[in-house]
């Protein structure tokens, strides 16, 4: 039998060994599919957790209301960074295969690309409103 969250479950994200779900409890929960067992759980937003993603067998991403991004440590679960930049909730976050960069897109409108080498934001470009709109009239 497995802990639940104490809220509505946001997101889900799975590697070859371990399952993470995260919460509008601003937890996320670890699970070792491997040894089918409950490993515990990370809290280190302070807002739903809204976005999951491994990258590697080591590192794993989350994102959340709280407008942060925290890279951790699948070793022993710490959180090696927390990037800021968002102003308000972000909605997704994606790892490019090489493990170097990710993007996030927030509801603040921004699409940021974030260096995970240094753990810091590499450039951040505005959405605008009608940006990716369907054509009128026809």
């Amino acid at each position: 039998m497995f802990s639940a969250h104490t809220g509505a479950i946001k997101c889900l994200a799975s590697s070859d060994r371990y399952l993470v779900s995260g919460g509008s409890d601003e937890v996320i929960k670890i699970y070792d599919l491997k040894k089918r067992k409950d490993l515990g759980s990370l809290a280190q937003h302070t807002g739903a957790v809204t976005a999951l993603q491994f990258y590697s067998r080591n590192h794993l991403l989350s994102a959340s209301e709280d407008g942060t991004i925290c890279i951790w440590r699948t070793r022993d679960w710490e959180c090696m960074a927390t990037m800021k930049g968002h102003k308000g909730r972000v909605n997704g976050i994606c790892v490019h295969p090489t493990g170097k960069i990710a993007v996030s897109v927030g509801k603040d409108r921004a699409l940021r690309l974030w260096n995970l080498m240094t753990g810091r934001k590499a450039s951040n470009t505005k959405l605008g409103e009608g940006m990716i709109s369907p054509r009128r009239g026809r």
